[in-house]
This record gives structure tokens, sequence and C-alpha cells, in this order.
């Protein structure tokens, strides 16, 4: 198997920050989205809320939560990334086995393929 051609340490304080960041945002979203939940919930208004209004705040949870999972994937992605750097397969293509180029990795550390075999799996 061939190595892979970038500072490990220096991406593993990549991959952390960026898991403590996400993790910061996933909290944020996680008070956001059930703040609001909270707030419908008590609404002490006699007035029924307009279709529109609903269908917007609907929209809104929708897409929160879509986000929500966006990042929840992320974490676990960043996790991935960092239990291949313990035990030796980071930076490596998962179909190819070759290494995958140092600026991709800057560019998305937690890449498990190279630029060449990603366009492959995205044009089919």
């Amino acid at each position: 198997m061939a190595q892979p051609v970038v500072d490990l340490e220096k991406m593993r304080q990549i991959l952390l920050e960026r898991r403590a960041r996400l993790e910061s945002q996933l909290r944020r979203m996680d008070l956001s989205i059930h703040g609001s939940q909270a707030d419908e919930a008590g609404e002490l208004s006699t007035y029924d809320d307009h279709q529109a209004d609903l269908g917007t705040s609907t929209f809104e949870r929708a897409k929160d939560l879509a986000v929500h999972d966006t990042i929840a994937n992320l974490i676990k992605q960043v996790d991935a990334a960092l239990n291949r750097i313990e035990r030796g397969g980071y930076g490596i293509c998962d179909m190819c086995g070759e290494p995958i180029a140092p600026a991709r990795l800057e560019a998305i550390p937690y890449a498990t393929l190279c630029i060449k075999c990603q366009r492959a799996l995205e044009g089919s």
C-alpha cells in the first residue's frame, strides 16, 4: 500500500479543530431547534396561524433539521478520518489505494478518495 505524503500531526490538529467547530455549531442548532419548538408549543394566542405562516414554519424546521443532519454527518466523517490517522490508513484512497493529494486533504481533510476516483464516482 502507498504511503500518504502529508504531515499527519498537522492534519490531526486540523481535524480536531474542525470537529470542535462542528460540535459548537451542532449545539447551537440543537438550542435553536428545541427553542423554536418550545416557542410554538407554548403559544397562548387565541388566533389561528395563517396557513402560509404554518408552511413557512414547517419549511424552516425541515431546513434546520437537514442542516443539523449534515453537520452530524460531517462530525462522523471527521471522526472516521481521525481513526484512519490512528490506524495508519489516512491519506490513502479507499478505491485505488494510492495517496490522496495533500492539496485535496488540506481542502477536505476527511476525504477518503483521490480526486481521480471521486470524479469517476460522481460520473457514474
